[in-house]
């Protein structure tokens, strides 16, 4: 079960998504929902975890990017961080989107949170060249994770 959503222009509390496998919500909106402005983006991301009880996080990073928290059979969470690959956006609508989609796709076609990740890196990166939600094609997927 995967989980996101959107509180810029309507209210959302992503604390609500209970035992998610991954949840993707960004600093601000994990921020909201734990009340917090001070504490720091480790403490924000695990306590969020904690809190809904996700497997996975993903927090989206705006111009920086996202970082992945990825829960291990061994109790102990992996973290990485994605850095954005477009540093010259046109339009940022539809780059979550673009990376939830990835990142449901690749876990459901067997890869892993961190393989699907790098995937949606690319994937992102390809969402902000243009204006609006244009489609994105497996041949310039292809083309520009090939070329990092």
């Amino acid at each position: 079960l995967f989980g996101d959503l959107q509180c810029s222009s309507q209210v959302g509390n992503v604390s609500k998504f209970k035992n998610f496998d991954l949840i993707c919500p960004t600093e601000r909106e994990s921020r909201i929902a734990l009340g917090t402005q001070d504490e720091g983006l480790e403490w924000v991301a695990n306590t969020l975890m904690k809190k809904t009880n996700a497997r996975n996080l993903v927090m989206k990073l705006g111009g920086n990017g996202f970082i992945v928290y990825e829960s291990g059979a061994d109790g102990f969470i992996k973290r990485q961080h994605f850095p954005a690959l477009n540093t010259n956006p046109v339009d940022v609508a539809g780059a979550g989107d673009s990376l939830l989609a990835t990142l449901s796709v690749g876990l459901c076609s067997g890869a892993t949170l961190m393989q699907s990740s790098a995937i949606g890196a690319g994937m992102t990166s390809l969402a902000v060249q243009r204006i609006g939600n244009i489609p994105i094609f497996h041949k310039q997927l292809k083309q520009t994770l090939e070329k990092i």
